[in-house]
């Protein structure tokens, strides 16, 4: 079993939601306090909003300004997600893409989104098989094109197509062994 040992994996991300988290729960616990003093110093009325004597008004305080609270935390976690949520799903179709073998995808985020580095990563690897595949194909080219010309002819053509197809295949081999495969 894998145990991780380093919870710090990327510190400037980590650090950024571990700020925007903090300051999500202060400012609704400041929201939620500023809220209940003011019920209960009469500031606000709750009269109004509820049919309820001043002797009780503690609890309804509380849960109206926990209600306002929540739904501030809401608005803002869907604000907030939305940064991770957008790329998230863009990183999906990005890699379905390229497993239904559709190396054409060029993968970009918007301005304000987070895993740009990720995207960019992507992109290189994207590219780099792309190429590499472009090289096998062009080695393949030259096989059949050497394969065709081998029929009919005399032994030193047949000869010289032989080697150029052993060198192709050299090609595609020395291509192949740079990838890790199963």
């Amino acid at each position: 079993m894998f145990v991780r040992k380093n919870f710090l994996i990327n510190k400037p991300f980590q650090f950024k939601m571990i700020m925007i988290f903090a300051l999500i729960i202060i400012f609704s616990s400041n929201l939620t306090a500023a809220l209940i003093y003011a019920f209960l110093s009469g500031a606000i009325d709750l009269s109004n909003i509820i049919s309820i004597s001043s002797d009780n008004i503690i609890l309804p305080s509380i849960f109206v300004a926990q209600a306002i609270s929540i739904l501030f935390i809401l608005f803002l976690g869907i604000f907030i997600t939305h940064t991770l949520a957008g790329p998230i799903y863009r990183f999906e179709k990005a890699i379905k893409m390229v497993s239904d073998k559709d190396l054409t995808v060029n993968f970009n985020l918007r301005k304000n989104d987070e895993f740009k580095h990720l995207a960019n990563l992507i992109n290189d690897m994207v590219k780099r098989l792309n190429s590499e595949l472009l090289k096998m194909e062009k080695t393949l080219a030259t096989i059949k094109d050497s394969a065709d010309k081998i029929p009919g002819k005399e032994e030193h053509e047949v000869k010289k197509h032989t080697e150029d197809m052993k060198k192709a295949i050299f090609e595609l081999t020395s291509i192949l062994k740079d990838f890790k495969l199963k």
